[in-house]
């Protein structure tokens, strides 16, 4: 047996046999852009949300009582991908330094 297909000439996967479930083949859509960065509240809770929300992007408060998590908006934040993934790694690295402290 011969598997065809009209919209795709990926083969069928090697273990089983059976064709992806993919009715098109991928294709390059640009390079990824991170969308916010968030932390839950039991790291708020080791962290202190006036030092979490201290590094270079202002998180939004989600939750109230001693259950709050912090959304990080990269997106609107960043001029530009690049800009984006930058400003990441920089909260990232900010929030690593603070749980350490």
């Amino acid at each position: 047996l011969r598997w065809r297909s009209r919209r795709s000439q990926s083969p069928p996967c090697p273990r089983s046999g059976v064709k992806p479930h993919l009715t098109y083949e991928p294709r390059w859509a640009g390079l990824t852009v991170p969308v916010g960065l968030a932390i839950g509240p039991e790291r708020v809770g080791r962290i202190g949300l006036r030092r979490a929300q201290a590094g270079p992007i202002r998180g939004t408060v989600l939750g109230e009582d001693g259950g709050e998590a912090l959304w990080f908006p990269v997106l609107g934040t960043a001029e530009s991908p690049a800009r984006a993934v930058n400003l990441v790694q920089a909260q990232l690295r900010h929030l690593a330094a603070a749980s350490r402290a």
